[in-house]
């Protein structure tokens, strides 16, 4: 891997996002950019854990900072 795009990989983060509340209830069809960032982690691996833990409890997703569909509508 060339240095730069080792530095360009080290810059995204993981965002574990929770989606919008409609109507007294979660909103799981929202689009991501709607979606609220519960945390940031330097590591998928590590918002991964945290989202297994939770997710039995709440509806949650590891986005990464990047991707396109935070962009979206």
């Amino acid at each position: 891997m060339k240095p730069r795009h080792a530095a360009a990989l080290a810059l995204v983060g993981w965002y574990l996002m929770v989606p919008p509340i409609q109507n007294g209830r979660p909103n799981d069809q929202a689009p991501f950019s709607k979606w609220v960032i519960e945390h940031i982690y330097d590591s998928a691996d590590r918002c991964d854990y945290v989202m297994r833990k939770l997710r039995p409890r709440i509806i949650c997703e590891c986005i990464a900072s990047d991707d396109p569909r935070l962009k979206g509508n």
